[in-house]
Parts: C-alpha cells; structure tokens; sequence
C-alpha cells in the first residue's frame, strides 16, 4: 500500500518564491513584467490561455514583447 503524503501548501509557496526571486534576480519591476508577460504568451498553462483572453489593457500593452 502507498505511503500518503500530507500537502503542505506553505511549503510549496515558499519554493515557489523562492525559484521566482532566483529566477528574476537582478531584474527591476519592468523586466520582472516583461519575462512574466513573454512567458505567458508562449505557455499552454490554463492561467496563459486565461490572460491572453483578457482585452489588452494599457499595463499589459506596455508589457507585450
């Protein structure tokens, strides 16, 4: 019989963020945007079909690549 885990969902946020904050070391807040807004055009993720639905905003516009 399989050994149940328990999710703890607090740990995955902290690894999570802590992945992101190495990933966009050294970025100021506009390439944090652009690498944000460049990932999500080229993902399949439920969340980047989702946000290339939106009507483009003047934020987002500003982010497009």
């Amino acid at each position: 019989m399989k050994e149940q885990r328990d999710f703890d969902c607090v740990e995955m946020k902290r690894q999570i963020q802590e992945r992101l904050r190495a990933e966009w070391q050294g970025l100021d807040v506009d390439g944090i945007r652009k690498k944000i807004a460049t990932n999500l055009s080229a993902s399949d993720s439920p969340v980047a079909t989702w946000w290339r639905s939106l009507p483009a905003s003047k934020s987002r516009a500003r982010t497009a690549h």
